[in-house]
């Protein structure tokens, strides 16, 4: 088996990114966005998907140099137009305006839409936390997941993610969790490797359950929890798609379709600054973490 090191990947990644167009700061961050969940153990959001990208790019589907804009109507509320780019080009952009919002406000949201999947939602909370602010986002996608009760596809796996800060970095804790009992990276996963699925994931297209991961990515994901992970599901879908003008359910794309469309995905990233918001909340952290210690960074995958 082959053994590379992460910068070795990132750098290759770069590469691949910069010869569908994108430009070399772009490409360099999707390399890195990739080898994180890679290096992370989310091998169904790492580096198997970098062909699915770079077709996607080849094919206009996604723009590779998108004309970002960035309105900002009030204080501490953003709206951003992707422009049809990268997931985490376009989210990077959100999250460091919000975060420049939220050092005035304490706290600032960034709507996105005319973006496109950006992968594992809590990568690019670690920009955030990084710089001492708490931030959480969620994010829609094309129909994969049938609601509580359904057997048809209607809402992505609407991820959710959070990150805090520390005052010692190594006692940060984020999590990152799909609202689907799987990632449909997992059933995919399994598809190629010949493997069946536990029991509860999926459904088949006439609403059995199913073990075969084929029939599942015919069929539809479940909602993790039941009824309650179906309404996160449904509250990520009104915060990434309603609010933000992107697409709702149905009408999101998907990067792996022959057609032409923009996938239009819907992002919301919610940045805190506990030095400005809650000056109590402030020390606390400070005080707890003098008192914690954590032989590595708390980062929960769900």
């Amino acid at each position: 088996m082959s053994r590379f090191s992460s910068a070795a990947l990132v750098e290759s990644l770069a590469r691949l990114f910069e010869s569908v167009g994108l430009p070399p700061a772009d490409a360099r961050l999707c390399g890195d966005w990739l080898t994180d969940a890679e290096a992370s153990g989310v091998t169904s959001h790492g580096i198997a998907r970098a062909s699915m990208y770079l077709d996607a790019l080849r094919r206009g589907k996604i723009a590779a140099q998108p004309v970002i804009a960035v309105e900002q109507s009030r204080p501490g509320v953003l709206l951003v137009d992707g422009d049809n780019g990268m997931g985490p080009v376009v989210g990077a952009v959100a999250i460091d305006r919000a975060m420049a919002s939220a050092s005035a406000t304490g706290i600032a949201m960034a709507a996105v839409r005319h973006s496109n999947h950006y992968g594992a939602a809590g990568y690019l909370l670690q920009r955030a936390a990084r710089a001492g602010y708490a931030a959480l986002t969620c994010s829609n996608g094309s129909p994969i997941m049938a609601v509580w009760g359904g057997a048809d596809p209607l809402l992505s796996t609407n991820p959710l993610a959070a990150a805090f800060p520390a005052a010692e970095a190594q006692n940060a804790l984020s999590f990152d969790m799909a609202t689907s009992v799987a990632a449909f990276g997992r059933i995919r996963q399994a598809h190629r490797a010949g493997e069946s699925i536990p029991a509860g994931w999926a459904v088949a297209p006439d609403g059995s359950a199913t073990a075969d991961p084929a029939e599942a990515m015919r069929g539809a994901l479940l909602p993790v929890g039941g009824a309650k992970g179906s309404a996160l599901a449904l509250m990520v879908e009104m915060l990434a798609g309603v609010l933000t003008g992107a697409g709702i359910g149905p009408a999101v794309g998907n990067p792996n379709d022959a057609s032409a469309e923009p996938a239009n995905v819907g992002h919301a990233f919610i940045v805190l600054d506990p030095r400005l918001s809650c000056r109590a909340t402030g020390s606390r952290l400070a005080r707890h973490n003098s008192a914690t210690s954590f032989a590595a960074p708390v980062r929960l995958l769900v």
